[in-house]
This record gives C-alpha cells, sequence and structure tokens, in this order.
C-alpha cells in the first residue's frame, strides 16, 4: 500500500489523452476487476502535483460543478486550493490560496501566481488568444463585516511567460447585499465566450456571460421560480454555452424560503432544475423532482452530475436521484427524452458519470467507490458511447473520487482530473 499525504497524481493518456489527478491511498481494487487499457490507449506521463489538505471543508475537491483543468495547447492548467493555513475550514474571510498551476507537456510543471481566496474556483482556456481564465470567490473584512465577491483574473500566456492582464468583479456584496456565491459554475465555447453562473440564497440565478467578439459582458438575472417559491436557492450550477444566445444551466435545490420568509427544513437538494437561453428570453422547470419522496427522516437528492450540450443544441443531463442515475435529453422545443445508461460495473457505488467528446466521438467517464477486503478505495472507467464497451479502468484512485475534464473536440487528448 502506497499512501500519498498532500499530492495529486497525473497520468497523461492518448489515443485522446487521459490527465488523471488523484490523491490518498492507492491500492489495487480486486472486487471492481483488475486494471485494463484498450490497445488504443497509452499511458504517457505520470507526476504528482500538491493538494488540498482532506480534512478541510474548503479543498480542491469542492465544487463537483466546476471546472477545474484546461488545455492550452500543449500545457494543461489547473490549481490546487492551499487550505494549510486555514485553521477553522468555516471561518470567513480570504485565509486559502488559490495555487495556479502549469503543466508541460513533458509532464513537468510549475505554479506560476496565487490568489488568497475564501474558496475554489474554475478555470478555462481560449487558445485562440492564449488566454487562460481563473473564477474566485474572495472575502474582505470591512469594518467587522465580510463581504464577499465573485471574480475572474485573466492571464495572456507567451511562451514561458504568463502575464496576469485583467481582473475583473462579476458581483460584490459591498455593492448588492448577498448577491455572491461561492459555487460558481463556468465554461467557454469555441469561439472564446464566457459563462459564469451563480445562484444566492434570494431565488435568483445569475449568468454573467463575456461576449468575446465584442469585449463585453452581459448580465443575465433569472428570478421567480413560481411552480414552487420564489426563495427557493437554485446552486452548484453547471453551466454550458455554444455562443453568447445559446446557454444551458441546470443547478438543484439547496435552501428555500416560503412566501412570509420562513425557512424550509434542510431540502437536500431535492430537485434540480433546468435553465435555458435561446437568444431572446429565458425559460426554466423542474427536470428531476424528490420532493414528494423525501420525509424528514429519509432526506432525498436530485443532483445533477453532468450537463453536455451538443452541437444540434441538445441539452444532455445525468442527474443523481438518491443513488440513481438517471439521463435526460432535452431538444430545443424544451421536450424531454430519457436515454438509457450503459451497464456499469459498478451501478449503486457511482459517484459521478460524465459525457466527453473527442473527434466528434463521445465518451462516458465513470467514477465511484469499489470494496477491497474491508476498506473503500475509488476507481475511473472509460466506455465507448455507442457501444457501451469497457475502455479504461483504473482501481488505483482516491476514494470517492471527483473527477473534472478538459477536453478539445479537434485534439486526440482528453485530460481527466480525480480527487
Amino acid at each position: 500500500m502506497i499512501l500519498l499525504k498532500k499530492v495529486i497524481i497525473i497520468i497523461f493518456i492518448s489515443i485522446f489523452g487521459l490527465l488523471l489527478i488523484s490523491s490518498a491511498v492507492l491500492y489495487l481494487l480486486a472486487s471492481n476487476g483488475p486494471n485494463m487499457i484498450n490497445d488504443a490507449l497509452t499511458e504517457e506521463v505520470n507526476i504528482i502535483l500538491p493538494k488540498s489538505e482532506e480534512f478541510k471543508v474548503t479543498s480542491t475537491a469542492k465544487g463537483d460543478n466546476q471546472i477545474k483543468l484546461s488545455r492550452l495547447n500543449n500545457d494543461v492548467f489547473t490549481y490546487y486550493l492551499d487550505n494549510s493555513n486555514c485553521f477553522d475550514p468555516n471561518a470567513r474571510g480570504n485565509d486559502k490560496t488559490l495555487q495556479l498551476i502549469r503543466i508541460k507537456e513533458d509532464g513537468t510543471y510549475s505554479i506560476f501566481d496565487s490568489i488568497p481566496v475564501w474558496m475554489h474556483g474554475n478555470v478555462l482556456t481560449d487558445e485562440t488568444r492564449n488566454l487562460i481564465y481563473y473564477t474566485t470567490y474572495e472575502e474582505v473584512l470591512v469594518e467587522g463585516v465580510y463581504y464577499s465577491s465573485v471574480k475572474i483574473y485573466t492571464y495572456h500566456i507567451e511562451g514561458d511567460v504568463i502575464s496576469l492582464i485583467n481582473t475583473h468583479t462579476l458581483a460584490d456584496d459591498q455593492n448588492i447585499v448577498e448577491e455572491s456565491n461561492p459555487r460558481v459554475g463556468a465554461h467557454i465555447d469555441a469561439l472564446g465566450n464566457l459563462a459564469i453562473a451563480f445562484g444566492n440564497y434570494h431565488g435568483v440565478m445569475f449568468v454573467h456571460v463575456y461576449d468575446a467578439s465584442n469585449d463585453l459582458w452581459i448580465k443575465h438575472e433569472i428570478i421567480h421560480y413560481l411552480d414552487t417559491y420564489e426563495g427557493d436557492s437554485n446552486l452548484y450550477p453547471y453551466v454550458r454555452l455554444n455562443g453568447i444566445n445559446q446557454i444551458r444551466v441546470v443547478a438543484s435545490r439547496d435552501t428555500s424560503k416560503d412566501e412570509y420568509g420562513q425557512s424550509y427544513p434542510n431540502p437536500a437538494r431535492d430537485y434540480t432544475r433546468y435553465f435555458q437561453y435561446n437568444g431572446t428570453e429565458w425559460t426554466h422547470f423542474i427536470l428531476s423532482d424528490l420532493r414528494d419522496e423525501s420525509t424528514p427522516d429519509n432526506l432525498l437528492s436530485a443532483t445533477p452530475g453532468e450537463l453536455y450540450f451538443d452541437s444540434d443544441f441538445n441539452t444532455h443531463v445525468i442527474v443523481n436521484e438518491n443513488h440513481h442515475f438517471t439521463y435526460y435529453i432535452i431538444d430545443s422545443e424544451s421536450n424531454v427524452t430519457i436515454k438509457e445508461l450503459p451497464k456499469l460495473t459498478m451501478e449503486t457505488l457511482i459517484t459521478f458519470i460524465r459525457i466527453v467528446q473527442i473527434n466528434n466521438q463521445l465518451y462516458y467517464v465513470v467514477s465511484g467507490n469499489g470494496l477491497h477486503g474491508f476498506s473503500i478505495s475509488g476507481y475511473l472507467e472509460i466506455y465507448d458511447y455507442e457501444t457501451n464497451k469497457l475502455l479504461y479502468r483504473n482501481n488505483s484512485v482516491c476514494k470517492t473520487p471527483y473527477i473534472f475534464i478538459s477536453n478539445r473536440n479537434d485534439s486526440d487528448y482528453f485530460d481527466i482530473m480525480v480527487i
């Protein structure tokens, strides 16, 4: 058994390359079958990176809706949340730092900047303009009161030189009370347009869109969830866009207040809401709903775990419905169908199911838990989307692996981060 403390392991694999970032205890997981790799895949690089302290609430792994690595030409960019000086994980303020990491093609890496933050964020890259974006959630103490903000940092890369060229504030509680929220989702499309999404505790979903061709930020606010209560907070948003007029968001209810401002008992993320923008207006509806099945003694959850937006403007959403995964496809007219998922080797112990497109081919990437004697270890698997054939299995990953994926559709690589 190999015990790795404060490390992240990275493995590059190609046809499509695969980047694994892992942590904790590594050993063979016999109950889920041996490690395997299809003939079309080859492992290229295995390196070690720092990681957060595991016991802290605010660590790199938190925020499963976020994009935590992104490829720019032959480099991969990520970060780790340094919480080594965070003695109280629930304390307010910028007592942590985002350590921004560049990984080169040969597997060497460097930390090129650090940003004081309170929570984790996203990383996005624009290959056309050689830009790297990092979103942050920060806090400042003013006259005894903490104020939160959501920011985006823009870096330009030229050879080995990476320069910070802009910092833009998307939300600041000093200007609008309690507008910010740490559960920030983000995405970049092929044209370099950005979408940054986050809800608040007052029934509002914000989507900030950057129009790259016009260097312009556009702010969308979706309010009044009349099918439930205006006070429902829909948080942990996954967001995708294809041009500034085609945007999709899925998020789950986190808290709720009735019309008199009274808080309901913890709803345990018991429904998932789908948001759609087609250039003129936002529409939204509840996609997966377990409210009627949930009781105070048996809180059920309907938590989105994937949002994929295809070239035909169909939206693919995979929801973890109390440990059962349902695959929804929503067309541009908001018609919903359910697609059967492949037969997976350890279906009841799955943590995440993601969808990746490379060279016009789709793949499922699956992570979960498995048993090894009296211990639990994580596994990662890759399936062909059309044939459901198992292509890759790695049982040497951490417990309850969180997976984050970066891919370029015109590349032979996609990168997977496992924490």
